[in-house]
């Protein structure tokens, strides 16, 4: 446990002062007016090489902003004598502060580890730290340490406190809806099986409704669910992925909800969103991802072998009428069926727009692409021809995408050449072209891990893991 970490007061937090833009002037994306008017580019602020957030060993990092701007980010501790998770959240710009959320073990022996944290933020400052938890064997549980919009903590002090059930939850991931709705999904071992399970949490109620058997989870009760996520909008939609083996293949379902008062629909063995003949990759990252749209749209990205030697990304998409359009078959792939492809994801901008980012050796070696479609449904640059993010002269991977409430999408990613590696970003909004390239990094640092999160006014922060594997640290880099 993470039991040399060091507790810092952080309740009673403020919203991050930021100045006002120019009320009678509206600038482009990651632009804004200064005082005299006039729209000039908004920096990176970059961290120095020797600042670093946390104990030795970070990797795996997970951020969010709340609706006041402050990050919270979480994220796994592996160095040697030294394991679990970690927590930090941002008390003023760029300042982090840290907190252990995790069960102490001295009074709970069975909770002898800590990992897979995600972090989710809501509008008026609440947020959720997700992990999972367990001893000896085969046990673990899915634990939730949650702050209220005072930014006071409420963390687990038991097993009696999970949201999952015996004997073993792992792979959370939790999101609060634009309405204050809180939804965080599991694989949850049952019987001889793996399912999709889901508590759920409504709009100023404190307590979780918590699955308490197989008969709750949302996948098909055969085998074994994988990496479920979750997208919900301001009307109470929702949607839930994930991929699954039923007998054969490794397949793609999801599970659907009109309006919040809703219930999440069970998807049959044959309602796959994937195409038969192949398995979806089990590339444990971004594997598959949905989006839901202010505009009524959903959209759900994932990368799949093709039968011919090659793994794809594909996409799936709802309209506004809930029409599905699936992949017709394994040749109706959505990136170039060349080489392998992962980490697709995707995400809708406030107009409708959509974005997805992924990388794939096409010939000369990993890099990170990208398409973009615009709020009419057009593509700007399609699966086929997509944008080469990562420069040509060097190698990419890991990509990670946020798109903000004002249009901003980042696309950040690990970028390799000439035996030196970096954090690099992309910037675009709305129909804006991709800017150049911008590395966040210092020069001669090993880093990994890169995650982005957008936030009001869009307001980004990235974070990575920096320094040799067990001895890496937690940077940053912001937009103000």
């Amino acid at each position: 446990m993470l039991s040399s970490l060091v507790l810092l007061a952080c309740d009673d937090l403020q919203p991050l002062s930021r100045p006002a833009p120019s009320p009678s002037k509206t600038c482009a994306p990651w632009t804004a007016a200064d005082a005299s008017g006039v729209c000039q580019p908004r920096p990176w602020l970059l961290a120095g090489a020797a600042e670093g957030t946390g104990p030795s060993g970070a990797r795996a990092v997970s951020v969010a902003l709340d609706g006041r701007g402050r990050a919270l980010l979480g994220w796994q501790v592996d160095a040697p004598g030294l394991s679990g998770i970690a927590v930090a959240e941002e008390t003023s710009p760029g300042v982090l502060a840290l907190r252990s959320p995790t069960i102490d073990v001295a009074t709970d022996p069975i909770t002898a580890s800590a990992g897979q944290t995600q972090v989710a933020a809501g509008a008026t400052g609440e947020a959720v730290v997700t992990w999972s938890e367990g001893g000896e064997g085969d046990t673990s549980f899915i634990f939730a340490s949650e702050r209220d919009a005072a930014g006071h903590w409420t963390d687990p002090h038991s097993n009696t406190d999970a949201l999952s059930f015996q004997p073993k939850g792992y792979q959370p991931f939790v999101l609060q809806s634009p309405r204050g709705e809180w939804i965080l999904a599991w694989n949850q071992w049952y019987d001889v099986h793996f399912g999709v399970a889901v508590a759920q949490r409504g709009p100023g109620v404190v307590a979780w409704t918590r699955p308490n058997q197989g008969d709750d989870v949302l996948s098909v009760p055969i085998f074994y669910s994988n990496a479920p996520r979750v997208a919900l909008d301001s009307r109470g939609a929702g949607l839930i992925v994930w991929f699954q083996s039923t007998g054969g293949p490794l397949m793609v379902y999801a599970s659907e909800r009109a309006t919040a008062e809703g219930s999440f629909s069970r998807p049959a063995k044959e309602d796959t969103l994937s195409a038969a003949g192949a398995p979806v990759d089990s590339h444990p990252i971004a594997n598959p991802r949905p989006a839901l749209s202010e505009t009524g749209e959903a959209a759900v990205t994932w990368t799949q072998e093709d039968g011919k030697g090659a793994i794809a990304v594909f996409l799936a998409t709802r309209d506004r009428q809930g029409i599905w359009t699936r992949p017709a078959s394994l040749d109706d792939s959505f990136s170039p069926a060349v080489g392998t492809a992962r980490c697709a994801q995707l995400a809708f901008g406030p107009a409708g727009e959509l974005t997805v980012i992924w990388y794939q050796d096409l010939g000369e070696g990993d890099a990170v692409f990208a398409a973009r479609r615009d709020a009419a449904g057009r593509w700007l640059e399609d699966g086929k021809h997509p944008t080469r993010l990562s420069a040509i002269d060097a190698i990419a991977y890991a990509p990670a995408l946020a798109v903000g409430p004002g249009g901003g999408v980042i696309a950040v990613f690990t970028e390799e050449a000439k035996g030196q590696a970096w954090i690099a970003a992309r910037r675009a909004g709305g129909d804006l072209p991709w800017g150049d390239e911008e590395r966040l990094s210092p020069p001669g640092e090993a880093v990994s891990d890169p995650a982005v999160a957008l936030g009001p006014g869009d307001r980004a922060v990235v974070a990575w893991a920096q320094g040799p594997f067990g001895k890496a640290r937690i940077a940053t880099a912001r937009v103000e």
